[in-house]
């Protein structure tokens, strides 16, 4: 990593509102002689800034700080300390790109956007580990509007980052008492909030736009916020990060308010416009819409159920109306809510059960045979097993894995005993899927 100067140079990569807003964060935690250089794509915005310090297009009427210097070369981005990528997120790889060859090794690059890539369904920190290796990727989100962020209005969010050090060096470097980072070292469960809680605010906007009340409203709240711990948990989330500022703050803000860009437009759907009406009359990008189906096919491959996720893909897809999807949204059989919740709280410190599913790779037998022995000793000797054993075809002839369940203080520990499982070292899984144990015996 590289050193981190005391007075670090900022760049933002993004001209739209919420990449305005930051840099007027940045701009102010940096002090008058500590310029910011904010990349757009446009001129108007860029002359905009430049000569009347202010993003007409984007974000109107707010005053910028005169040091605030934008322009439309990226390469003046690839000299900074610290650049936050605030880049539509079905653009960032593409944006990203032209810094392969001039970026600094160890530069933070702090994600600011949130979804999940489009054909590929990974996260912007592997987009970011895969186009800019030589990058250290953070992660910025939480509830904040970019205008209350732009005129100084009280703020928190959570700031992720591998390290700690890390995390401290960023939040020293644009935070402010009204800009409050809280760190994290969960760059997955920062991220899933993030995207998920844009789905949701869609349907919330519909529910709004058809007149169906503020009860329901809230039980949609409640029941996608159930399905965004279901799926961050198993996409390797920490409970109390989707808990957190960049999950439940983050959905309680873009789910109560038509000021969220996918709210509005769910409002404008829920109204009886078309999604192509909607979209052509925008100058910003509403997240959700890209997301739902990609949300929905990584749902399905991990089993994870996702039904208020799966209506919003239906209805944004074409593949229902919305009165339709309401419809089978009601239908769907009662159940216990108790289901989606954690027996074990991971927040007060006691030790939880995970689940370990290792799933074989074909024509695998022989080397589990080899290494039966010592995967039986290992696990015996680690005193966290409370059952185990294997997992068969429905017909009961052929061996498809490995489970047990354990019992340890957090995911990190399981993770590094998974690591150093015999079955583990001798390549004998084709995946392994850790999961925290559910109520899920009827």
């Amino acid at each position: 990593m590289t050193d981190h100067t005391a007075n670090p140079h900022i760049a933002v990569l993004g001209g739209g509102a919420w990449g305005t807003a930051l840099a007027c964060v940045a701009a102010k935690a940096g002090g008058q002689d500590n310029p910011v250089t904010l990349w757009a794509r446009e001129d108007s915005v860029v002359d905009s800034i430049n000569t009347q310090h202010v993003n007409t297009p984007f974000l109107p009427g707010i005053p910028l700080p005169a040091h605030i210097v934008a322009t439309t070369d990226i390469q003046q981005a690839a000299a900074a300390d610290i650049i936050l990528a605030v880049i539509p997120t079905q653009h960032m790889r593409a944006s990203l790109a032209p810094l392969t060859a001039t970026l600094k090794t160890g530069t933070p690059i702090v994600l600011c956007s949130k979804g999940i890539e489009k054909g590929t369904g990974k996260l912007l920190s592997d987009v970011v580990n895969e186009v800019l290796p030589q990058a250290e990727p953070a992660i910025l989100s939480g509830p904040s509007f970019a205008k209350d962020v732009a005129i100084g209005l009280p703020t928190a969010v959570t700031l992720a980052a591998r390290t700690e050090t890390l995390a401290a060096y960023l939040t020293n470097a644009i935070g402010l008492p009204t800009f409050r980072p809280y760190f994290s070292d969960d760059l997955i469960g920062a991220q899933m909030g993030g995207a998920i809680k844009n789905v949701l605010a869609i349907a919330c906007g519909i529910v709004e736009g058809k007149n169906l009340g503020e009860s329901a409203r809230a039980a949609l709240t409640t029941r996608g916020f159930a399905e965004m711990v279901r799926f961050g948990e198993a996409m390797g989330a920490k409970a109390q990060t989707i808990g957190g500022l960049s999950g439940l703050g983050d959905l309680v803000l873009t789910c109560s308010s038509p000021t969220s860009r996918n709210m509005s437009l769910g409002l404008e759907l829920g109204q009886g416009k078309t999604l192509d009406d909607i979209m052509t009359t925008r100058t910003s990008v509403s997240e959700g819409v890209h997301t739902a189906p990609i949300l929905v096919e990584l749902a399905k491959q991990k089993g994870v159920d996702m039904p208020i996720a799966q209506a919003v893909s239906d209805i944004v897809t074409g593949a229902q109306d919305i009165d339709t999807a309401i419809t089978n949204l009601l239908a769907r059989p009662f159940t216990a809510e108790h289901e989606t919740l954690s027996l074990y709280n991971e927040q007060s410190g006691s030790t939880m059960l995970f689940c370990i599913y290792g799933t074989d790779k074909e024509n695998s037998l022989d080397v589990r045979l080899a290494n039966r022995t010592a995967h039986l000793e290992y696990w015996g000797n680690a005193g966290c097993v409370q059952l185990g054993g294997p997992f068969t075809s429905d017909d009961g002839e052929q061996m498809l894995g490995s489970m047990l369940v354990v019992d340890v203080e957090d995911r990190t520990t399981v993770e590094a005993l998974v690591k150093e499982d015999p079955y583990t070292l001798a390549g004998l899984f084709e995946s392994v899927d850790i999961r925290a144990w559910k109520w899920l015996l009827k």
